[in-house]
Formats: C-alpha cells, sequence, structure tokens
C-alpha cells in the first residue's frame, strides 16, 4: 500500500482581513523547494477571529509547474476547516510531477449575508473517465438577490491528458437574481477528465468593491505564443477611494504539451484607479493564452 507523504507548514496568521473575509495565500514553496517535487503540500491557518461557526473558504489557482511527463492534475483546496483555522492544501496525484502550485484563498462568515460561495466540478455531472469538452451546471442561490449579482469564478481543480495541449476555462453566464450558469469547458483534440472550479457572487450594487476577468488576448493573439504578457485594468471613477486588497486566480489557460506547464498571475501594482495584471511563464513552456477572475475590495466597505 502506497501511504503519500505530505508536507507541512507551520502554523501561520492569514494575511488580512476585510469586508468579515479572511484571506491569504498558499505556495507550496513555502514547505519544500520546487526542485523537490511531491505529491501533498498542507499549511494549517490560525484565523484572527474566532467564528460563530465553520466559515465557507473559496480557493483558486494562481500559479503552476508541472512536468509535462505525465497528465497535469492538480488541486487547490481547503479542508478541515473550523471556527478558528483550515488548512490550505495543494496536491497532485498518480505519476504526475508538480514541481510547485500556488493559490489565494478567503474566507466568508456563516452571517455575512452579501457574499455566497460554492464549489462545480466536472465529476458532479460524469466519470472522469467520460472525458467531455463542455460541462455545465445550473447553479442556483441559497438566498436570491434583489437584482443579478456580480458573480467570480475561479480554477480549482484540473487534470487533464499529457498528450495534448492544456486547454480549459471557467466562465459565469446567464447570471440572474436567483443563480447563473456555471461552465467547464475544453476544446480542439485536448481531453480534460476533470475540471472543478470555486465561485463568489456578491450584490451588485454593493459599494466600495469591483470584480472582473482579464486575459491575454486583451492585449494580444494567442499566435505567436508568449512567455510574459502584461495589462491593465481600470476600475471604474469613484469605486475605491484608496488603494483596494485585490484577489486574483485563474479562470483559463491554453498551453502547448511539449513543454512543462509552467504559469503565474499576479496584480501588481494596484492603485484606488487600477491595477496592472501579469502572466508569467518561463523555460521552454508554450503559453498561447490565459486568463483570470479578480475581485478587488476596500478596507472601508461595510
Amino acid at each position: 500500500m502506497y501511504i503519500a507523504k505530505v508536507a507541512f507548514a507551520s502554523i501561520v496568521l492569514v494575511a488580512g482581513t476585510a469586508l468579515g473575509l479572511v484571506y491569504g495565500t498558499f505556495d507550496t514553496q513555502e514547505v519544500r523547494p520546487w526542485d523537490v517535487p511531491g505529491q501533498q503540500a498542507a499549511k494549517l491557518v490560525t484565523f484572527p477571529v474566532v467564528y460563530a461557526a465553520p466559515p465557507s473558504v473559496a480557493v483558486g489557482l494562481t500559479g503552476l509547474d508541472v512536468s509535462n511527463g505525465a497528465n497535469i492534475r492538480v488541486s487547490a483546496s481547503a479542508t478541515n476547516i473550523t471556527r478558528t483555522s483550515a488548512y490550505m492544501r495543494l496536491d497532485t496525484w498518480a505519476d504526475t510531477r508538480l514541481y510547485s502550485a500556488a493559490s489565494v484563498w478567503f474566507t466568508i462568515s456563516p452571517d455575512n449575508l452579501y457574499y455566497q460561495t460554492g464549489q462545480f466540478a466536472t465529476t458532479d455531472d460524469h466519470p472522469w473517465y467520460e472525458p467531455r469538452q463542455n460541462t455545465s451546471r445550473r447553479i442556483t442561490f441559497a438566498r436570491p438577490y434583489a437584482a443579478p449579482p456580480r458573480v467570480v469564478v475561479w480554477l480549482n481543480f484540473i487534470d487533464m491528458d499529457h498528450s495534448r495541449n492544456w486547454r480549459v476555462s471557467a466562465t459565469a453566464t446567464a447570471v440572474t437574481a436567483t443563480g447563473f450558469t456555471l461552465n467547464l469547458d475544453t476544446w480542439a483534440d485536448s481531453i480534460l477528465y476533470t475540471a472543478g472550479a470555486t465561485w463568489v457572487a456578491y450584490p451588485s450594487e454593493l459599494t466600495g468593491i469591483w470584480s472582473g476577468v482579464y486575459s491575454t488576448g486583451d492585449v494580444r493573439s494567442w499566435n505567436p505564443p508568449q512567455l510574459v504578457t502584461n495589462g491593465t485594468v481600470v476600475f471604474p471613477a469613484g469605486t475605491f477611494q484608496r488603494d483596494p486588497t485585490v484577489l486574483s486566480a485563474l479562470n483559463y489557460l491554453d498551453v502547448g504539451y511539449t513543454a512543462n506547464l509552467r504559469m503565474r498571475a499576479n496584480v501588481d501594482p494596484v492603485s484606488h484607479t487600477g491595477m496592472t495584471w501579469h502572466f508569467d511563464s518561463w523555460a521552454d513552456s508554450v503559453i498561447y493564452s490565459a486568463g483570470a477572475s479578480y475581485i478587488a475590495f476596500s478596507e472601508a466597505v461595510q
């Protein structure tokens, strides 16, 4: 019987709090170097507040460095969630060689009536061994909104065949006051065994907060591929009076299979008027295109 070894980080406090949300990041390189690949990595996070009940936790992938010698399998999740702490995890399985991965996460208190979150994976619809190009699910909000809310979607699980380009997208469409359709798709000859996403919804009329998407397609064509792509987002005038916090994670990938999958998405710098985004790769990776979803919020909201 194979027993996986798990690399653990020490107990840490979170990066920050705002809107009653607790947020932070996790990178496998906090627990092991990139050149010592491992299957499981975890960090125990202690919340700066004690919740009345375990909070919901939204987690999205922000970085990947995976060998192309086997299928691309990566999962970002939060487990063992209690009123005071949770484990943030970045895992792979089978024969995948995961050099590093990174994620962003934030918690939503059970008594927060503005935000709702959930998850959906293609395996909620069909088995992993029956891959399909398009999978959709109608998501119904537990609490309907007065008007269609804004919805942010992040990829948190990928299992793709290594013999074809890695193409996957997660989108929210047909948003109404009562729900939306979450789509997990691939295209061309890619083989998507499983994809998973986390979603967050909040009232569209809420002030001091903004969200959206950005992609390499905003500034260049998918071909020829490029290792580094940068662009800017301008926030609607008057949304923020000071520099907001921005949480961003991947929602789209189109990467060539002939080299390792290496990708990092981040935003820097951020000001009250906008932000600069970056998709960075390195070595011989082939990045045709990439995309991400973001949520920006002011510490002063609510």
